[in-house]
Formats: C-alpha cells, sequence, structure tokens
C-alpha cells in the first residue's frame, strides 16, 4: 500500500495555535521558499509561525495517535526546503541503540522521506524535502512535502512511542504498527475521519 499517495486525498488537522502575524493573511517573509511554506500553509489552516532569523516556520499537527510539532526551513542558497515532524518526547539514553534499530527497520519500507535521532539528546524527528533550484516551490509540491511527512509520524508514533515507554523490542513495536495496518485494511475505514483537528 502507498501509504503517502493515500494520505494526499485525506483533510489535514494542523493543531490552531494562531501566532500574531500569521494565518490566513500572510505578511511578506525573507526568502521565497519560506514566503512558499507560509503561504501553503495559511491556505491549509495550519497557522504558521515564523521564526525568520531561522528560515524556519513552526506549526503542529494532530493526528490519530498524537500530536506533534512540526518545523519547515528554507534553504535559500542551495534552493532545497526541508521540513520536519518531531516525536513529542526524546528518547532516554539507555534505549537510544533499540531505537536505532527501530527507526532503520521503518525506513528500510519507505518510499518518501525517513526517520533521523540525535544520538546526543534523544530527539527523533521524520524528514522530507524537496530541491527546487530553477524552480518554483508550488502549492502541490509543498503538499507532498508537508502531507507526505505528517501521515508516516502518526503512522509510526505509536511504535516509537512503546519502545519509549515499556520493554517491547523494535521487532515487537513494529508489530504493533503491522497489526493496527491489517485492521484498518480488514475494515473500510472512513479515511477523512482518521485525522481530526486538535
Amino acid at each position: 500500500m502507498d501509504r503517502t499517495a493515500s494520505f494526499l486525498g485525506r483533510q489535514p488537522s494542523p493543531i490552531h495555535s494562531p501566532a500574531r502575524g500569521t494565518g490566513h493573511i500572510v505578511r511578506r517573509v525573507a526568502g521565497r521558499l519560506l514566503q512558499a511554506a507560509v503561504s501553503f500553509l495559511s491556505e491549509e489552516g495550519w497557522h504558521p509561525q515564523i521564526i525568520e532569523e531561522e528560515a524556519t516556520v513552526r506549526t503542529g499537527f494532530a493526528g490519530s495517535n498524537g500530536n506533534f510539532a512540526c518545523y519547515g526551513h528554507g534553504m535559500e542558497d542551495t534552493e532545497q526546503f526541508v521540513f520536519y515532524s518531531v516525536v513529542p518526547v526524546p528518547v532516554p539514553a539507555g534505549k537510544r541503540q533499540a531505537m536505532a534499530e527501530l527507526l532503520t527497520r521503518i525506513n528500510s519500507g519507505l518510499v518518501l522521506g525517513s526517520f533521523e535521532m540525535d544520538f546526543d539528546d534523544g530527539e527523533v524527528r521524520f524528514k522530507t524535502a524537496i530541491d527546487v533550484e530553477d524552480a518554483e516551490l508550488t502549492p502541490a509540491l509543498l503538499r507532498g512535502v508537508v502531507y507526505g511527512n505528517v501521515f508516516p509520524m502518526d503512522v509510526y508514533l505509536p511504535a516509537i512511542l512503546s519502545l519509549v515507554y515499556s520493554e517491547t523490542t523494535p521487532v515487537q513495536a513494529l508489530a504493533l504498527v503491522s497489526e493496527a495496518e491489517s485492521e484498518v485494511e480488514a475494515s473500510e475505514p472512513d479515511v477523512q475521519g482518521e485525522f481530526r483537528p486538535a
């Protein structure tokens, strides 16, 4: 099943926390990539917060399995845009090796994007990116980068949190996701209802 493709038709569920100067009335910000991202997220109802000195936009997402922060970063010099969603809790030092195994197992089955972990502080995030050299960062391209990011994070969040909070192994944690997917495929889910506003 192409999880990314199946998600693109679903409704977004941003965490609604409007920031001053953002929302549907978008102020101009430096950098064409950041401006494109702010405009797209605002139009989608994500209420982005701009960290202009870092060329970053911050927002949040409420999925079926939890809420998490999201960040977009425009690298104007290399004409690349990267989008991250961040697991809400750090991985304890004693579990980082097991988490590295879990994330490697997850990544081996992904087509778009990848999970990564900072071994120093235990932060886990999912990354999608796009190179737009000599091209426009259009809403259609941003849709794939953004929604192709938050869906995998929400799908695999239970496995990641299971490893953080219990004595499960990486294989057992990943099996939780496979079992959940099997249950969804056996039923006829309301794809519009799987993600809901916070």
